[in-house]
């Protein structure tokens, strides 16, 4: 459950739900969901789920899904290969009707990936900001900022436009 900003001080709860089937999308929108998080394989955390499942859940549902793109499981530090192949499905999946995209991409080190990342708050963080190595940085990434850390100097949360 979180809680959005409606504009004008106004707050709403929203409750998401991470799943990973859609069998349990279905009944996520008969139990009152207000959006879900769809992924495959939890075990893992939580990788990009099979574009075909996708399609028949947007069929049977109206619930805004977002997608998590996360090509394999282990750390957020991916090679060009992976994030070509991430860029790809993020396409493919907007076009098939995504609500949003889910993803986090770090350096090494624990750090957003400012080369790879680009800021937007129409999508979602994702949970590699838990193993990120400076949550102040993180939390500039969501627009909040610090003395030591401003405001937008991590990006995070769209693959450069798409």
């Amino acid at each position: 459950m979180q809680w959005i900003d409606t504009g004008e001080g106004n707050t709403m709860k929203i409750i998401e739900i991470c799943l990973d089937s859609i069998e349990s999308i279905i009944a996520a929108e008969a139990g009152g969901a207000d959006r879900v998080e769809f992924c495959s394989d939890l075990f893992e955390g939580g990788l990009t789920p099979i574009l075909g499942m996708f399609k028949v859940a947007k069929a049977k549902t109206t619930i805004p899904i977002n997608v998590m793109i996360r090509p394999r499981g282990g750390d957020f530090c991916y090679s060009d290969l992976e994030f070509e192949a991430m860029k790809e499905d993020v396409r493919l999946f907007k076009e098939a009707g995504a609500n949003a995209i889910v993803f986090g991409i770090l350096t090494p080190e624990g750090r957003i990936d400012k080369k790879w990342s680009e800021c937007s708050p129409a999508e979602e963080s994702h949970r590699c900001l838990k193993e990120a190595s400076c949550l102040i940085s993180c939390w500039s990434v969501m627009g909040t900022g610090s003395p030591s850390c401003p405001a937008g100097e991590s990006k995070h949360t769209t693959l450069n436009g798409y």
